[in-house]
């Protein structure tokens, strides 16, 4: 279907089945599309030797997300758009790096092109996977989006969400709405919904400042050109 941008917790969208994929996680296990079904789930594409989005991202949704998860059925996914670098061991040193519990959030890995096929035609986020770098140490040049996917219980897309601090600005204000919109989404589809998102009213005051610089501007001008000091 359509690429459907974060609807709303309790929306019936759907945006067609998820691509099947065989990955292997952190612990060294095989894991499948199957496996996901009967529990919601968030896609989170990245890969450890970022330095830009993705620490942030990983961290962000471990503080917003995971800890809201726990007993709820709905899990965290990561796919890393890096594999021939992210070794499970890797993938396991890095989940320790936030204290993440590679049981409820998995991280999977897995051939190259059978990843970058999964990103681009499965979860529908943009990749390029650039030039390979030729030091092992360097990060390479990837670029993957920042939405991130939701998949409910019988493996259907229920929307795309943007909780990257990198895309949403500094704003606190907009990145934590971001985040809330996510976790509002996957607590309905789990059959647990929490809080009500309500529309915080400082993008409204925001809206109201900058439209009163502009009026005062213009005055200010006015007066200049009619030289009324």
């Amino acid at each position: 279907g359509a690429i459907q941008l974060s609807p709303a917790g309790d929306s019936p969208e759907r945006c067609g089945s998820i691509e099947s994929f065989e990955f292997t996680d952190a612990r060294g296990r095989l894991i499948t599309d199957q496996d996901l079904l009967g529990s919601t789930w968030v896609a989170v594409p990245f890969f450890v030797r970022f330095s830009g989005p993705c620490p942030s991202l990983t961290a962000d949704l471990r503080s917003r997300v995971y800890e809201e998860l726990q007993g709820t059925g709905a899990r965290l996914v990561s796919f890393s758009v890096d594999p021939s670098y992210d070794t499970p061991k890797a993938l396991a040193e890095y989940a320790a790096r936030f204290e993440i519990d590679t049981e409820s959030w998995l991280f999977l890995t897995g051939s190259e092109e059978a990843m970058g096929r999964f990103v681009r035609n499965g979860l529908k986020v943009p990749l390029d996977l650039g030039p390979r770098a030729e030091d092992a140490t360097q990060e390479p040049e990837i670029t993957h989006g920042t939405r991130l996917p939701v998949v409910d219980a019988e493996g259907q897309i229920a929307g795309w969400y943007q909780a990257a601090r990198a895309v949403l600005g500094s704003d606190p204000a907009v990145v934590d709405a971001g985040f809330d919109l996510l976790l509002d989404r996957v607590l309905h589809l789990a059959g647990k919904p929490g809080t009500e998102v309500v529309a915080s009213p400082l993008p409204l005051l925001n809206a109201v400042l900058n439209g009163t610089a502009f009026l005062l501007l213009l005055a200010g001008w006015r007066a200049i050109r009619t030289g009324n000091k």
